[in-house]
């Protein structure tokens, strides 16, 4: 049983592996905020079986500008394309502070976020959410989010996983 769980969790880490490269790769073609998102949710929505968003800083207000989104459930989609820096959510939190946040259950999200009680309404499709800034260097450029439809524990390999595509799709959002 051991032997077969690794054998698991070396495939799952060489299937990442394997689509972070192929993300990077598109990320190293795309040329508009647009072409990083489109990579970013897409992909990230297959790797990860999780629904996934972009949004960028905007310098010019200090607000968000949602860049794509994709997989998200049709109640949480109707917010507005830009979302204020002071927004009590894991995105704007996770960019304003530079830093990830890992929800594992729909518990720990009520909890750090009573304003999205309205997602308890929501079973099975909003149960646990990573929030992770996009930064270059020394500055934050955006971030991005991944709704999961089950609880989660957030391993090592999958935080690494979040953080090395969140690097990659900072570094074409910066150059683009």
């Amino acid at each position: 049983t051991e032997r077969r769980h690794a054998e698991s969790a070396l495939a799952i880490a060489n299937a990442r592996a394997e689509k972070l490269h192929e993300i990077a790769v598109a990320l190293s073609r795309a040329t508009t905020h647009e072409d990083v998102g489109a990579v970013v949710v897409n992909q990230g929505l297959e790797a990860l079986e999780a629904a996934s968003a972009i949004a960028y800083f905007t310098r010019s207000d200090g607000q968000l500008s949602m860049g794509a989104l994709r997989g998200f459930p049709e109640e949480l989609v109707t917010h507005p394309k830009i979302l204020p820096l002071d927004a009590p959510l894991p995105l704007a939190d996770a960019v304003r502070q530079g830093q990830p946040i890992w929800l594992e259950s729909i518990e720990a999200l009520v909890a750090q976020y009573p304003n999205v009680t309205s997602v308890k309404s929501l079973p099975g499709k909003l149960q646990a959410v990573a929030a992770v800034p996009l930064r270059t260097e020394d500055r934050t450029v955006g971030g991005l989010a991944f709704s999961f439809a089950t609880p989660r524990d957030f391993d090592e390999n999958e935080r690494r996983f979040l953080l090395t595509l969140a690097n990659h799709a900072a570094v074409a959002a910066e150059r683009s």
